[in-house]
């Protein structure tokens, strides 16, 4: 083979190992949806449950370290959960290290509201509040 054959060989399988590659989900900040019946997505239903009962559970549920203004985004959103007749999970996904999940809180006499969490594993692994998503 010539010199221009090898050079067009070589660059043609690098294209294809980048498109493969992009193709393949290799970007980790990229939504990987999780099924509602996963192991994450119960742990924040339950999350939620309890904060519709109470926002003294809010604290508990707090990543170390969050801001004062994500602290009073989470609690607004709670203050909201708890006023509502049910919670529950619409979707959930990972995206990097963040779970993010949508929340759906009907009241009596409307639709109520939908919400936006994001959560990360704390040191021990366990999921806790980061902030809201508008």
């Amino acid at each position: 083979m010539d010199r221009k054959t090898i050079i067009f060989v070589f660059v043609a399988a690098v294209g294809l190992m980048v498109w493969g590659y992009l193709r393949d989900g290799g970007n980790e900040y990229a939504d990987q949806e999780v099924t509602l019946n996963s192991n994450e997505a119960q742990t924040v239903q339950a999350m939620m449950e309890q904060l519709q009962q109470s926002t003294n559970f809010l604290t508990d549920y707090l990543i170390q370290g969050a801001s004062p203004m994500a602290r009073e985004q989470l609690h607004q959103r709670a203050q909201q959960i708890q006023g509502a007749r049910s919670v529950s999970i619409r979707s959930a996904s990972w995206t990097g290290d963040y779970f993010r999940v949508h929340i759906s809180s009907p009241t009596e006499g409307d639709a109520g509201a939908e919400h936006w969490f994001l959560l990360a594993a704390d040191e021990a692994g366990t999921l806790k509040l980061v902030g809201v998503q508008h």
